[in-house]
């Protein structure tokens, strides 16, 4: 039996504004399981006097618990955030670390996300770090981050002993002594067998880099205003016909052609948005290379890889090219505008005229096609990977990869960018060695080509 019940000090890091109820939840948890939250509510970080106020709280503190939104905070004297100068600090001194990232692809309202160019590449930088050097779990809601805090703590309080904290008039001097020697004692003996389960596992050790090799990942200039020059179908407006063609216009052909869009809105509107999709899969492909290196010291057998891309990029391959066909235009008459200004311009050039009325020379030179892309389409069969469209996963399959060694996935594989900025890949990786799976980001940087 104890000789006395002891309290652990968590101290809790994060941004504030953006994070208010989630910390809340927190603390109300911590709370519950009679352990001691502290955290920037008790004070404020905005001079030398109170960091060293925070300094003294993190010593004093058991724990450090890091929780990680979308938003960088504000900045000290040397240029990174408050939240990251804690972490820093904990790190520095040994601290037990629990750190909590949230989830990318999570909805969350403007303002708790991050808007400055700069402060994203430091959150980032700030991820990257933090995933590399603690304990972390991703989490979605503050239901979620509760459940997993819920879960973690206690086991932490069992791997990562402290001293805590005790009433003193509940500890007798004596047996305190007893009780600290019996710990010492423990802990010199815990220290030697974890130094022993070190050395073994240096000795066998299997890790991985995971990289993505990507020429140019942008979004073309154009793209944004792709959605008003696509062929969609679209009424005619009287009042947008040029002047000069208004009266040769077929007046009883336009109004024909109004009146069986309007009868067919429902297959319009669908025909439109698959042609916007078709022609953002073909005018924006960006063909990428994957390359793993095992960066441990035994070789590894019958290696598993997920790669999870977020909605920012969508992942294809030449199968599914080839199977995004342009989509048939439901309007069985031409646009008579269309119609009028094609004439024009066969009267202006006798020889499109000419090889407009012969189908042999229309035909071998304005081939009809539903693929720009036909010329990379090959059969299907056995391929060593596969796409989840719903998940928007690649995943393959390595037989062996030496140690130090690399493999390069060289299939045909793109990536089809919708918008500009940061963004990360998440890739889960299993082999025969490893007991859990090791999860890598890829981070993915989009700009916008501006000579497209």
């Amino acid at each position: 039996m104890s000789l006395f019940i002891k309290k652990h000090q968590i101290f809790i890091s994060s941004t504030y504004t953006d994070l208010i109820e989630e910390r809340s939840k927190i603390i109300e948890l911590i709370l519950n399981l009679y352990e001691i939250p502290i955290g920037m509510e008790m004070f404020s970080a905005d001079n030398d006097e109170q960091w060293k106020t925070i300094q003294n709280t993190i010593d004093n503190s058991d724990y450090y618990l890091l929780i990680i939104g979308h938003r960088y905070g504000s900045l000290t004297n040397e240029g990174i955030s408050y939240t990251e100068k804690e972490f820093d600090y904990a790190k520095k001194i040994g601290k037990p670390i629990l750190t909590y990232v949230r989830e990318n692809d999570v909805p969350t309202l403007p303002h708790q996300r991050e808007e400055d160019p700069q402060k994203k590449e430091k959150l980032a930088a700030f991820i990257d770090k933090v995933l590399g050097n603690s304990m972390s779990e991703f989490w979605r809601d503050k239901s979620d981050l509760s459940t997993k805090v819920a879960i973690a703590l206690p086991k932490t309080f069992k791997t990562s002993p402290t001293l805590g904290w005790v009433r003193s008039d509940h500890v007798n001097s004596s047996k305190i002594t007893e009780e600290l020697t019996k710990l010492s004692q423990e802990n010199r003996e815990l220290r030697e067998e974890v130094e022993k389960l070190r050395a073994l596992q240096d000795k066998k050790k299997i890790d991985f880099e995971i990289s993505v090799t990507i020429p140019e990942l942008q979004v073309p200039a154009r793209l944004k205003f792709q959605k008003n020059t696509l062929s969609k179908i679209k009424k005619i407006e009287i009042e947008n016909v040029p002047q000069k063609y208004k009266d040769t216009l077929n007046l009883e052909r336009f109004e024909e052609y109004n009146q069986l869009i309007h009868e067919k809105m429902k297959t319009v509107h669908e025909y439109n948005r698959d042609l916007e999709h078709y022609e953002t899969i073909h005018n924006n492909l960006n063909p990428i290379a994957l390359n793993i290196h095992n960066i441990g010291n035994i070789k590894a057998n019958d290696i598993h890889i997920d790669i999870f891309f977020p909605k920012e990029v969508l992942v294809v391959d030449r199968y599914g090219i080839r199977r995004n066909r342009r989509p048939k235009n439901p309007i069985d008459i031409e646009n008579p505008l269309e119609t009028l200004l094609n004439n024009e311009i066969f009267e202006k050039n006798p020889i499109l005229e000419k090889i407009s009325k012969d189908p042999i020379l229309n035909a071998k030179l304005f081939p009809k096609t539903n693929s720009t892309l036909d010329s990379i389409a090959i059969e299907l069969g056995n391929k060593p990977y596969t796409i989840d469209k719903l998940k928007n996963m690649l995943s393959f399959k390595i037989r062996k990869i030496s140690h130090t060694r690399f493999y390069e996935f060289n299939q045909e594989i793109y990536l089809v960018p919708n918008q500009t900025g940061f963004f990360y890949a998440e890739a889960h990786i299993i082999c025969d060695e490893l007991k859990t799976t090791i999860v890598r980001k890829i981070k993915l940087n989009i700009t916008e080509n501006q000579e497209s």
